[in-house]
C-alpha cells in the first residue's frame, strides 16, 4: 500500500497539469474552508436574515449547479477545455466576495447572486476537470492518483475551518470572510499556467498509455 500511495503522489506531482489543478482545488478549498462555516453566522448575526430568507437564498442560489451542467459542454466547445477550466475557476471564487460585501438592505439579492455564480463556476470547472482525469490518466493509476489528489485537496478544508474560526475571533467575521474569499480567488491563478491554458480538447484516445507514463498534453 505504501508503494502504491507513493506512486500515486509521484504521478500527481510529476504531471504539470495535475499539479496545477490540484494546487487550484487545494487553495480554493482552503479558502472556502475558512469561509464556509462562517457564512451562515454572518448572514444571521450581521445581515439579519431570517430562516425563511435563508431558505429562499439557498433555493435560488442552487440554480447555478443546474445551469453549469447545462452549458459546460458547450463552453468547452467554444473556448476549449483550458479556457473553460480557467473561467470556471474564476467564477467559482470571485463572486463569493458578494456575500460579505452585500449591503444590509440588499443582502438577499447579493447572496443569491454569490451562490448562483459560484456554483455555476464550480460545475463549469468540475465537468471538464474530472473528464480530463478519467480520459488522460492511465487506468491502473487512476484510483491511486485520485486518492492522493483528494487527500490533498480535501484534507486542507478542516485546516481552513480551524484557521477561519481563530481569525474570526480575533479580526472579526467580515474581515475573515474577505480574507478567505481572497485566498479562493487567488487560487484561480494556477489555472492560467501554460499546461492548463493550452488544453483545447479532451482526446478520447489519450488514456490508452498503460505504462504509467505522463500522457501528452492535449492541444
Amino acid at each position: 500500500m505504501r508503494r502504491e500511495i507513493l506512486e500515486g503522489l509521484r504521478y500527481l506531482f510529476g504531471d504539470p497539469r495535475w499539479r496545477s489543478l490540484a494546487a487550484y482545488v487545494a487553495t480554493f478549498n482552503f479558502g472556502t474552508g475558512m469561509t464556509g462555516p462562517l457564512l451562515l453566522v454572518y448572514a444571521v448575526r450581521r445581515q439579519g436574515l431570517s430562516p425563511a430568507e435563508l431558505g429562499l437564498v439557498f433555493m435560488l442560489g442552487n440554480i447555478g449547479w443546474l445551469l453549469g451542467a447545462v452549458v459546460a459542454e458547450r463552453a468547452t466547445q467554444l473556448i476549449g477545455t483550458g479556457g473553460t477550466l480557467a473561467l470556471g475557476g474564476a467564477l467559482g471564487s470571485a463572486p463569493l466576495f458578494l456575500w460579505p460585501l452585500a449591503p444590509h438592505d440588499l443582502a438577499v439579492v447579493f447572496i443569491v447572486a454569490s451562490l448562483a455564480l459560484s456554483s455555476f463556476g464550480i460545475v463549469l470547472f468540475n465537468i471538464p476537470g474530472i473528464s480530463l482525469y478519467q480520459t488522460l490518466v492511465p487506468e491502473r493509476l487512476l484510483g491511486r492518483m485520485n486518492a492522493s489528489r483528494r487527500w490533498l485537496v480535501w484534507g486542507v478544508i478542516p485546516l481552513g475551518s480551524l484557521i477561519g474560526g481563530v481569525l474570526a475571533s480575533t479580526i472579526g467575521l467580515r474581515t475573515t470572510l474577505i480574507v478567505g474569499c481572497a485566498i479562493s480567488t487567488a487560487a484561480s491563478l494556477f489555472l492560467l499556467s501554460k499546461p492548463i491554458r493550452t488544453i483545447a480538447t479532451v482526446p478520447t484516445d489519450a488514456g490508452i498509455a498503460g505504462d504509467g507514463s505522463v500522457a501528452p498534453t492535449a492541444v
